[in-house]
């Protein structure tokens, strides 16, 4: 057995953030938007970025429907959009202006903004609890590497050697096919494989962004919902 380093990619991860901070969203199509540093709050002439901070969440709402509430926002670029935004025709692709008029049901989110930038720091905590919980369920075995606010590398050639003495080959793949593990593959192609190569670091790798390709939605398993319960 190689090395096993695992990719973990939080999909959706800063619309994830918001609904954590408003419950109310869940379900609703929502994007997350960069703040417009040309536009200020919306006044005509005014300029420069107007601090919002991460709470309450509900005044960082851009604009929800029809109602337009932070009108720099509604022209910011996207960098987040939920599942029930790309049903909608919605991608990254869009400034917010495009995405209302694709989704004129969508709920536009402004990111946190201070000292004339924006302010990460809210994303950057529920990022450390995420990485919390992968330390507590590989344990101590497993290196981690952080490779951006919502991505994380997992070494898990330690754990995956001894579940594979354990249990063996097969049972293991058995247990993976129940949960409707992906596993990524040819079909993931060459370009996706190429992302995942990096060489420098503690973790080192040239490994596929498994299940990057096509960003899906898939249901957890059974077991994996009681385990969030």
């Amino acid at each position: 057995l190689h090395r096993v380093v695992a990719l973990i990619d939080m999909d959706c991860f800063y619309c994830a953030c918001e609904r954590a901070l408003q419950p109310e969203l869940a379900g609703k199509p929502v994007v997350v938007v960069q703040y417009n540093p040309f536009q200020g709050d919306g006044s005509a002439g005014e300029r420069g970025v107007k601090s919002i901070p991460a709470e309450p969440a509900a005044n960082r709402v851009a604009s929800r429907g029809n109602e337009v509430l932070i009108p720099s926002a509604c022209n910011g670029s996207i960098i987040a959009v939920s599942y029930e935004a790309r049903e909608q025709g919605v991608t990254r692709f869009m400034r917010a202006r495009e995405a209302r008029e694709q989704c004129p049901e969508l709920i536009v989110i402004q990111v946190p903004t201070a000292h004339g930038k924006s302010d990460m720091g809210v994303y950057r905590s529920y990022g450390a609890k995420v990485r919390d919980i992968v330390a507590e369920i590989c344990g101590s075995a497993a290196a981690m590497e952080k490779a951006s606010v919502d991505e994380i590398y997992v070494d898990l050639t330690v754990p995956a050697r001894a579940l594979l003495a354990t249990d063996g080959v097969e049972m293991v793949a058995t247990e993976a096919a129940r949960a409707e593990t992906h596993v990524a593959g040819a079909a993931e192609g060459a370009s996706e494989a190429a992302m995942g190569q990096q060489v420098s670091g503690p973790l080192g790798r040239s490994a596929f962004r498994a299940g990057h390709a096509g960003q899906v939605k898939r249901a957890m398993s059974s077991a994996s919902c009681t385990w969030w319960e």
